[in-house]
């Protein structure tokens, strides 16, 4: 962004701004798999992109044939694009495979007369390790930290990006 504003471009409609965002938002719906920040994942495209120009141009030494390196500079790039949606991709369907589970018990136990707050501590408590479980106990946490409730189930919301959560 900074030297895009050298440039004379506003950092609002950075190139380089924009694409750190959508890949920090998927980051997060992944729940940050293998704790890869933004810029680090940025830094992986590069150098996938790098390998595969290695790659390709060993190839083309081969075969010669110049379209070949470019192929696989791109797709060495889109590699951990493609590595990104699929831990996304195997996260939701973990948490929609758990959120009816967790639903029914929150239900019995605020019928049972614990508050939603209690409810949201014990379900965390009994879906143990899960993605699903991590992610209420940050809803949890932002609760205690002073946020209303609406406010955290509509973070818990956008930090998940799954339909059935929404």
């Amino acid at each position: 962004a900074r030297i895009e504003l050298r440039v004379g471009r506003q950092a609002e409609q950075s190139f380089l701004l924009s694409s750190r965002v959508r890949i920090e938002r998927k980051l997060i719906a992944g729940g940050h798999p293998e704790g890869v920040t933004a810029d680090e994942f940025l830094g992986l495209m590069l150098v996938g992109g790098l390998f595969g120009g290695a790659l390709g141009f060993l190839l083309f030494l081969r075969i010669e044939v110049l379209a070949i390196v470019f192929v696989f500079a791109i797709l060495g790039a889109l590699w951990p694009i493609h590595w990104l949606n699929k831990r996304v991709g195997e996260r939701h369907t973990e948490i929609r495979n758990e959120l009816p589970y967790a639903l029914d018990l929150l239900t019995l136990s605020v019928e049972a007369g614990l508050d939603f707050t209690e409810a949201l501590g014990r379900i965390t408590a009994k879906l143990g390790h899960s993605s699903l479980a991590a992610e209420l106990g940050e809803t949890l946490r932002d609760i205690q930290l002073g946020r209303t409730r609406a406010q955290a189930l509509r973070h818990l919301s956008d930090r998940l990006d799954v339909a059935e959560v929404n």
